[in-house]
């Protein structure tokens, strides 16, 4: 998901929150509260694929000095998000 869409989605949400409070409606923000999880959700698989992309650029720097499987298991940890 592009770093736009993330932040329309945020501002959306946000918005959400500003309307149910300004209408006394706070206990009504089970749909607002789940949105905001998935936004937390897919920051946190960003930052795994991120760091995914990262790491591999390492191994292809270093691929002429032998890429060891160590190397391959530590992005695969990378990618489970561990």
């Amino acid at each position: 998901m592009s770093e736009e869409r993330l932040q329309e989605i945020k501002d959306s949400i946000s918005l959400q929150y500003k309307v149910q409070e300004a209408n006394d409606l706070n206990n009504f923000n089970i749909f607002t509260d789940e949105e905001q999880e998935l936004v937390n959700e897919i920051e946190r698989l960003n930052n795994i694929i991120d760091e995914a992309i990262e790491y591999i650029e390492i191994i292809q720097y270093n691929e002429s000095y032998g890429v060891k499987e160590k190397d391959y298991l530590k992005l695969l940890d990378i990618l489970k998000g561990e």
